[in-house]
């Protein structure tokens, strides 16, 4: 085994095309946005100021600036504020915006949250916990991050395509994702029992609420009997508090209508220029025979999070 990278920027792959990445990804439905917002309001949660963790280029910020008087959009990655920055100084929103760079540990509330008490009313996370040192216990970053009375959404999706059962491009897709993921596995970080991706695998259902800062949790999921990661990745174990509710979602909650080239943007997006298209250049030829010209329905498991602070 040979680890070639080990650095803090591992997942900063430079310029991105953020609509693009947007559009071969899967996607958050409006639904989602909907029940998350729905899940604030009914928690009599304010609508002053909201964070967005992990924002990449602000896929989410996007929507948080309809409804909030102001965002923070952040990132660990430099790159990704300066790029999140430039694509929303040429956007005109309801809200106003600060952008941040930090890491899930480096919040200063003090210094980082213009609010009479340095603190904010939401905290969303999409597709990021699993880069967190110690993605079980993320709730305890958070917390203190958010009044009392305030919102925690995590978000994301695993990262298999499911199709229909009889359809016959689905093993092929399963194959090139898998070597894919092989190829991260051996040159980048050992996936198989990495924390992130164990967290992926369990449907963040080992992320842990201490019943004494958080209240009315739900754990929400589509597609529940599918695998979120390929199968040889490890799942962490469960921790799921007693008072906590698991909501099922439609199993098509996260779905698009994708072509073959769709599936070529789709790989190279998980990865941009860290994983050669050459390792799944024989994957992709059988794809191609097989899909031809057609279109197909593939599906994502889901999984989130929503809780409200004491």
């Amino acid at each position: 085994m040979s680890n070639t990278v080990q650095q803090d920027n591992l997942w900063d792959f430079g310029k991105i095309d953020w609509d693009e990445y947007e559009s071969h990804r899967p996607p958050y439905p409006d639904e989602l946005y909907k029940i998350i917002f729905k899940y604030h309001g009914d928690h009599q949660g304010r609508w002053s100021q909201a964070l967005d963790v992990g924002a990449g280029g602000g896929t989410v910020t996007k929507e948080l600036l309809l409804v909030f008087d102001h965002v923070y959009c952040s990132d660990a990655a430099a790159g990704y504020v300066a790029q999140a920055q430039e694509r929303f100084a040429t956007e005109k929103e309801k809200g106003s915006i600060t952008f941040l760079q930090r890491k899930f540990h480096e919040f200063k509330p003090e210094q980082d949250f213009d609010s009479d008490d340095h603190l904010v009313d939401l905290v969303t996370a999409g597709t990021c916990i699993h880069l967190a040192p110690s993605p079980g216990k993320v709730m305890s970053l958070f917390a203190p991050l958010l009044r009392s009375g305030g919102s925690v959404a995590v978000i994301s999706y695993g990262t298999i395509p499911i199709t229909e059962p009889d359809e016959p491009a689905g093993p092929l897709i399963y194959n090139a994702l898998d070597a894919f993921s092989r190829y991260f596995h051996d040159k980048f970080v050992e996936t198989r029992n990495h924390p992130g991706a164990a967290t992926m695998q369990a449907r963040y259902e080992n992320v842990e609420f201490d019943p004494a800062v958080w209240r009315d949790v739900r754990r929400l999921q589509s597609l529940s009997g599918e695998y979120a990661c390929p199968k040889w990745i490890e799942s962490s174990a469960p921790n799921i508090g007693p008072n906590d509710t698991l909501e099922k979602l439609p199993d098509d909650f996260v779905m698009r209508v994708i072509d073959y080239e769709f599936l070529v943007k789709y790989f190279h997006n998980f990865g941009p220029g860290m994983v050669p298209m050459s390792v799944l250049s024989e994957h992709l030829a059988e794809l191609k025979k097989v899909m031809s010209d057609r279109k197909i329905v593939v599906k994502w498991p889901f999984m989130g999070m929503l809780a409200t602070k004491r």
